[in-house]
């Protein structure tokens, strides 16, 4: 009876990391990791062509814990074939959100909006293919890249190994053996507990590390890095 109740509450605690955390790694990781690396492949035989910019705006969202994150917003003309087009597309990702990983929303706002004040045009790049699709931005942004990583590794390989914890599991109760072994199965159960900890720690720290080292911490980089330790 006992083992059968112990049973049943590590499949309910397995099957919730591996939707959780699974679901979790690839909307977060996997899937913008994967669309800006496509991205970044399809526009590289894009076309420049001058464009003007109509309207520039970064708008500010409250984060969690005081924090803010930015979002430039665009709208710019250009003309391909003596056809006039207007786009808001600025980086790789075709469904930006806010952010603040790093100063690539600010760069692009002020850009932007001295060209607009000026009258200057900018570099849009074309789809030769498809006129109307355009960006401003085809490089990568590896500082968002690399955030979310941990998402696309941590998150992903804790929902994968639930995943597997949780058959493994529902297969032996299956073969209804009796007195498997309980403690074993308890110390392995807690095995992988610890792995998900030290896992999560071994990739959240040099996320930490990158963002203070970004000099968002008290004291500037050095003093940021310093207060890690």
């Amino acid at each position: 009876m006992g083992n059968t109740m112990g049973r049943g509450v590590l499949l309910v605690f397995c099957a919730i990391f591996a939707v959780g955390f699974g679901a979790g790694g690839y909307w977060a990781g996997l899937r913008p990791l994967a669309e800006t690396a496509l991205a970044a492949w399809t526009v590289r035989s894009w076309q420049p062509v001058p464009a003007q910019v109509l309207d520039v705006q970064l708008k500010q969202h409250a984060g969690s814990e005081g924090g803010t994150t930015y979002q430039v917003l665009a709208r710019y003309r250009y003309t391909v074939a003596g056809q006039t087009y207007e786009a808001q597309r600025v980086g790789l990702d075709r469904h930006p959100s806010a952010d603040n990983v790093g100063d690539w929303q600010a760069q692009w706002h002020r850009t932007l909006r001295q060209a607009h004040e000026r009258g200057e045009s900018i570099t849009a790049w074309v789809n030769p293919k498809a006129p109307a699709q355009a960006l401003l931005d085809r490089s990568i942004r590896w500082r968002l890249q690399i955030f979310r990583l941990p998402f696309a590794l941590v998150f992903t390989g804790v929902g994968v190994t639930a995943a597997w914890m949780f058959l493994r599991i529902l297969r032996r109760a299956q073969d209804d053996v009796p007195d498997l072994e309980p403690k074993h199965s308890l110390a392995k159960g807690q095995g992988a507990l610890w792995f998900f900890a030290v896992f999560w720690c071994g990739i959240a720290f040099p996320m930490a590390a990158l963002f203070w080292s970004d000099g968002k911490g008290p004291g500037g980089p050095r003093a940021s890095w310093v207060s890690l330790w």
